[in-house]
């Protein structure tokens, strides 16, 4: 028979500073815990969630009434490209690719267009 290793208990209460942009208010608390007793309380926790998008960035709404699936030809959205690439329509939904393929990664437009200043400069 097998008994278990006996570990070393580490102290499982330590002093620690709240992780809450500001606060920096220093707590006895848990190994894992991050916030002071106020800021424990998500109620108490602004939401730090910053820049978010909206769909009309890099889509395209196309408003349609079509009943099957059908092959539209869009332009590529991006200020210098004209490529032609195909979306397919598809009933009951109006978000689709406002870049062509090319184009449809953040970096690779930023490229293309720093491209095109140093041809027309």
């Amino acid at each position: 028979m097998q008994f278990a290793k006996r570990r070393k208990s580490k102290p499982k209460f330590k002093e620690k500073t709240c992780q809450y942009p500001g606060c920096g208010k220093s707590f006895i608390g848990h190994v894992v815990s991050k916030y002071c007793k106020f800021h424990h309380d998500p109620k108490n926790r602004k939401d730090l969630k910053k820049n978010r998008t909206t769909v009309d960035e890099n889509n395209k709404i196309i408003k349609h009434n079509f009943q099957d699936i059908t092959q539209y030809e869009v332009e590529c959205g991006l200020k210098g490209c004209s490529n032609k690439f195909t979306v397919d329509i598809i009933p009951k939904q109006y978000i689709y690719p406002k870049y062509c393929s090319e184009h449809r990664v953040k970096f690779r437009r930023e490229q293309f267009l720093k491209e095109q200043k140093k041809v027309h400069t």
